[in-house]
């Protein structure tokens, strides 16, 4: 459809030709990877020149971290190999051989993933109170999700 040659495989694993892609999307992808630089170079280079790679991880450094500490199955070791900070990522995809072009986070919760849901008033509350949150950490980079858009230099 809509003539796209999408291809879903592990990245070690496929044949792909370099200096080939457009693009590159992975969400929730780096902080399972032995080597996250490693998958980013390899992103790179399989893209052409002044393509982008848009990727989306955990932010370590976000109010939810702060909230629910612990208790945050995202920043649990045993699921996730490395954790990252934007200036982390934006660092690893320099490293990398990516121009950043944007960083953004989203996202801000007081309880964990799988808490029973709120209901009535409460949750209307508790909705109000992380609604500040939820804008400030699209201004100061503390929302639990970070997104990157990368680059591939034109230069190669």
């Amino acid at each position: 459809a809509h003539g796209l040659d999408v291809r879903v495989c592990a990245l070690e694993d496929a044949a792909l030709e370099p200096g080939t892609f457009d693009a590159v999307f992975t969400n929730a992808v780096l902080e399972h990877l032995p080597s996250p630089k490693g998958a980013l170079t390899k992103m790179r280079e399989l893209l052409r020149p002044g393509g982008a790679i848009l990727a989306v991880t955990v932010n370590y450094e976000s109010y939810t971290r702060e909230f629910v500490g612990a208790e945050w199955k995202l920043i649990d070791p045993r699921a996730h190999m490395s954790l990252f900070s934007p200036a982390t990522l934006r660092s690893l995809c320099e490293q990398a051989g990516l121009k950043v072009a944007k960083i953004a986070t989203t996202g801000a919760r007081f309880r964990p993933e799988g808490a029973k849901r709120l209901g009535g008033p409460h949750r209307w509350v508790e909705e109000l109170r992380k609604f500040p949150y939820s804008v400030a950490s699209r201004l100061n980079l503390r929302g639990d999700s970070i997104s990157v858009l990368a680059e591939r230099p034109g230069n190669g």
